[in-house]
């Protein structure tokens, strides 16, 4: 199965779910097929789905995400600590929220390098 109809199957599926999607028709542009894709997912609301359904999305987004690449904003930026990273002009919202997420995380959750507060 490939992207196209990984993405077309997904789409009947979460369509297939709700009454009032069951007669919307799937654009034939992949742009627009993703933009629904996404929509979909977004509003469906927790529940029970089929393993079938879950092996097919895995796929898509392991493939979605291996076409894209996945950049550490370590590498994109000359941030030397947290306080002058607050300040810096990244270009996307998406740059600064992945940013402040793991510093977030470094701050929250790893250990500190030092024995600060072991005394």
């Amino acid at each position: 199965m490939n992207q196209r109809e990984r993405r077309q199957f997904l789409i009947q599926s979460l369509l297939r779910e709700r009454p009032q999607y069951r007669k919307m028709e799937i654009p034939a542009d992949e742009d627009e097929q993703r933009q629904l894709l996404r929509g979909l997912m977004n509003v469906r609301a927790p529940q029970r789905i089929g393993p079938d359904f879950l092996q097919v999305q895995d796929a898509y987004l392991q493939s979605e995400t291996a076409a894209k690449g996945i950049t550490d904003i370590v590498d994109l930026t000359p941030i030397r600590d947290m306080y002058s990273g607050g300040f810096y002009p990244f270009a996307t919202p998406e740059e600064h929220w992945a940013y402040w997420s793991r510093y977030i995380y470094i701050n929250r959750y790893m250990d500190v390098p030092k024995p600060v507060y072991h005394r």
